[in-house]
């Protein structure tokens, strides 16, 4: 009987390169340019305020401004703060933070949404109904990018201190891959589908269901520098 053994090899070179695509901090003391509204019920506006309402929190998360919605009401009252239109590769990420005291039993409630076109239907990314005195911080993965991408902060006001949003900041983490196919063509047969595939093959197909974009090569380049990952395909050995 042979047993058929792969090898692979992985080597990080660099660590994951960061690209701001958006950061939005509200110091221009008004909704900035770019950004749009769209009522969902009632009309009430975001702004913008240093804090919440009666100092809940006391201020921004930083500088002297911070996004708000707030409505002295039970009615529930919802408008979405919609952000431009953002070009997105892989891995992005949306960095902010927030905060949303209830007055009494009275808490408002936000939801972070994303869409892929300005055709396409909002989907939900995040909800928040928990009552948050201070600031506090929120990391989300964007899913499905595309080179029209949108997210938007849904409020919905019930009479607490109001929902306070400050320092958004979305990064898109692009990274530069190299397979380096080292095996001298060799091939297994996959136990599932019976099927002859090169040894490669495992590596690719992974990277290809994150959609991640990657080189194919089966001679090492000189310039290695470019690359933020190297995946090196050792090769197939055969024991018996």
């Amino acid at each position: 009987m042979k047993y058929f053994i792969v090898i692979f090899g992985i080597l990080l070179l660099l660590p994951l390169m960061a690209v701001t695509v958006l950061t939005e901090d509200f110091e221009s003391a008004a909704i900035p340019n770019g950004w749009t509204q769209e009522y969902v019920t009632g009309e009430v506006n975001w702004g913008v305020h240093n804090g919440g309402q009666n100092n809940h929190p006391d201020n921004a998360h930083s500088g002297n401004f911070n996004a708000w919605f707030f409505d002295a009401s039970e009615e529930g009252y919802t408008t979405r703060l919609i952000s431009p239109e953002l070009a997105l590769t892989t891995h992005s990420k949306l960095h902010f933070w927030y905060a949303m005291d209830d007055w009494v039993n009275y808490q408002d409630f936000f939801r972070v949404y994303y869409r892929t076109a300005p055709e396409e239907d909002w989907i939900l990314l995040q909800s928040f109904d928990e009552s948050i005195m201070d600031w506090e911080e929120c990391l989300l993965d964007l899913p499905e990018p595309t080179s029209t991408y949108s997210i938007c902060f849904e409020g919905e006001a019930y009479w607490g201190y109001g929902i306070c949003i400050d320092d958004i900041v979305i990064e898109d983490c692009v990274m530069s891959v190299l397979v380096w196919d080292n095996d001298n063509n060799s091939h297994y047969v996959d136990p599932q589908s019976g099927l002859s595939v090169t040894c490669e093959t495992s590596i690719t197909q992974s990277l290809d269901a994150l959609n991640i974009v990657y080189d194919l090569e089966t001679v090492l380049p000189s310039r290695l520098d470019n690359y933020d990952l190297i995946l090196i395909e050792l090769g197939l050995y055969c024991v018996g």
